[in-house]
């Protein structure tokens, strides 16, 4: 997958973005090395360590986390499940941390979503 125009199109029109969020949460495969348990292991194919380290280095994580602040519905919902598998590939964690701010988590915990109220048990 061409990096560089990946990031282009998060930036892009909200039919390109969204397109471009869904591209780019299913590029990073996280696969658990044992059953879900507690302290599971996850392990990741070389070219999701290699692509993310691409996407970060072509400043992917700030046109993700401008999705995110602007995506509302599915566009937001790809956006998340991307910026969470990143979270996760070792190689670009500190970098990937590096981008959580009080405003990010406000915008992943906030009961409402974009624009929808998110109701608890």
């Amino acid at each position: 997958m061409d990096v560089k125009n990946l990031v282009e199109r998060l930036g892009g029109e909200e039919a390109v973005r969204k397109m471009a969020a869904f591209q780019l949460q299913n590029q990073i495969l996280v696969l658990p090395l044992n059953p879900p348990a507690h302290g599971q292991i996850l392990i990741f194919r070389a070219q999701d360590s290699a692509f993310a380290q691409e996407f970060v280095a072509k400043e992917g994580l700030v046109k993700l986390k401008t999705l995110i602040s602007e995506a509302t519905g599915n566009t937001l919902a790809y956006g998340l499940t991307a910026f969470a598998k990143i979270l996760q590939v070792p190689d670009v964690q500190a970098e990937a941390f590096g981008v959580v701010d009080e405003w990010l988590i406000d915008r992943v915990t906030s009961p409402f979503i974009g624009g929808m109220l998110i109701l608890g048990d």
